[in-house]
């Protein structure tokens, strides 16, 4: 019986440390993006042209971005992000808010300078848009990506903000296959441990 009972609890504890290691992969990823609330600055961003801070209290923060008037001579803020995982899929998520011209404005958001991944054009006629989610999945060519924000207006000076900005990378199966093996370990033991008492 004593056996039983060590077997038991070796058995609980190499489950527990597969389940904790297994966590910790998915959390190692993390949020990707750096300052993605601004908080209190544009920092760890590259700026282009009209970009500014601005809060709002109680604790509305976020980056705004001015339209140039300008198609050769976009505003824009982006950053580079470091270390992916070649032919790993990444979420980039986010909140927007716009004032539209009657000519209309848009967002463009883009990888590596690439075709957005996400394009808001708008609807025309001068109203504020409400803040909205938007949300795009890639995967990743090269180690390096930047993550770009554009503003594309070409006739009249509006903004558009963000915030919020976030980039995580999709669990890989091989980490999803742990956690279920682990969780169908312990209800094993747990139904085995019931049997034998």
């Amino acid at each position: 019986m004593n056996v039983i009972k060590i077997n038991i609890k070796i058995s609980l504890v190499l489950i527990t440390m597969m389940l904790l290691i297994s966590l910790e992969s998915v959390r190692a990823q993390g949020n990707l993006i750096l300052n993605g609330t601004f908080d209190t600055d544009l920092s760890g961003w590259t700026i282009v042209n009209d970009v500014e801070w601005y809060s709002y209290p109680p604790g509305g923060e976020w980056a705004t971005i001015y339209g140039s008037g300008n198609p050769s001579s976009l505003s824009s803020i982006s950053q580079t992000i470091y270390n992916l995982d070649v032919g790993t899929t990444y979420i980039v998520s986010g909140d927007y808010l716009s004032i539209l011209s009657p000519t209309g404005y848009s967002l463009g958001v883009s990888v590596d300078d690439g075709v957005p991944q996400f394009y808001y054009g708008g609807n025309e006629g001068g109203s504020q848009v409400p803040w909205q989610n938007f949300s795009f999945s890639f995967t990743a060519s090269s180690p390096t990506v930047t993550l770009k924000f554009t503003a594309f207006d070409y006739s009249v000076k509006d903004w558009v903000a963000i915030d919020n900005i976030s980039m995580f990378a999709v669990p890989e199966p091989n980490t999803l296959c742990l956690l279920g093996m682990g969780a169908t370990s312990a209800l094993f033991f747990l139904r085995r441990r019931r049997q034998n008492l």
